[in-house]
């Protein structure tokens, strides 16, 4: 759900009058704000929830990062966001992580960042959200949810092509494109639902029926925090870096300062009017941002720390 050293100063493009966005989910907004501590590396994402969205008011959510000693002056370019569903046969749910269209965005974001990924220090990304199907849908079984990624991952690193299904197309896309690393979102999510970070009103928000978009925009700041290296000082029982799984053997992931994400036609919407959006671009004293409009379909962002 899945972006560059560019100052937020610089001027976005107006986004194409061809799309015609849906109304967006604006339940919760996010604001980055400068940590509590006297470290001038932490910043605190500040989650407030809107009144009308529950019967009952619910309080603020404050987490406190705190950002890499140091890095390697590189980047990550992400180009993939997928969306999928387990299902009650194994098979079933490798042969249906990745569509037609997922296929298809991958390859669009490919050309998109050829240029980028051709650089040295550069590291590329997918990013995989699998959820529960079924009447009890989402991210309630954590074991589940990583059972079912490693079905996946182990089609995605097989030795050789083990069928014709697009994840073996995906598979072999990866392979001559340097695809190198995924981040399990699924099983992010399903880790931060049991994570003392939450109180039980902020749980049950997260998970209502409806709120799905901005449960989504919160994990993007942690999927952030895991590619700049950073770590959540509210809760260090909550590793980042175990989300990054390595596709290539040998790889391993780095910190680095700079991330650009394509983002496909599912998620134009949310690029451009989310509230994830909407905090990155006025954090430009933590954070730089910009947006990049592609083809009147796919946008790219830009992100990376100041601090």
């Amino acid at each position: 759900m899945s972006l560059s050293a560019t100052n937020t100063s610089s001027v976005v493009p107006t986004a194409p009058s061809v799309v015609t966005a849906p109304a967006f989910n604006s339940d919760v907004k996010f604001s980055i704000l400068p940590g509590p501590g006297s470290s001038n590396k932490e910043y605190t994402l500040r989650v407030e929830f809107s009144p009308s969205s529950s019967s009952s008011a619910i309080s603020p959510l404050d987490v406190i990062f705190q950002r890499a000693t140091e890095d390697s002056k590189g980047r990550w370019v992400d180009i993939a966001s997928v969306n999928a569903k387990t299902r009650s046969k194994d098979n079933e749910t490798i042969k249906n992580a990745f569509g037609k269209n997922d296929f298809e965005d991958i390859t669009t974001a490919l050309k998109y960042t050829a240029d980028e990924r051709n650089k040295t220090n550069t590291q590329t990304v997918a990013v995989f959200d699998l959820q529960r199907k079924g009447p009890s849908y989402g991210y309630g079984n954590l074991k589940e949810i990583e059972t079912a990624e490693k079905l996946i991952i182990n089609r995605l690193t097989a030795a050789s092509s083990q069928g014709s299904s697009t994840i073996d197309k995906v598979r072999q896309c990866f392979i001559d494109n340097n695809v190198v690393l995924m981040i399990r979102e699924g099983s992010l999510k399903a880790k931060i639902l049991e994570s003392p970070l939450l109180k039980p009103e902020h749980r049950d928000f997260f998970q209502a029926h409806g709120h799905g978009q901005a449960f989504c925009q919160f994990t993007e700041f942690f999927m952030n925090a895991i590619k700049f290296g950073d770590q959540i000082i509210t809760d260090p029982s909550l590793p980042l870096d175990t989300y990054m799984t390595s596709l290539q053997e040998g790889c391993t992931a780095t910190p680095h300062p700079t991330s650009i994400v394509v983002y496909p036609p599912d998620y134009y919407d949310m690029a451009k009017n989310g509230e994830y959006s909407k905090a990155m671009k006025s954090a430009d004293k933590i954070f730089a941002s910009n947006f990049e409009y592609k083809d009147d379909k796919y946008i790219i962002g830009r992100f990376s720390p100041k601090i």
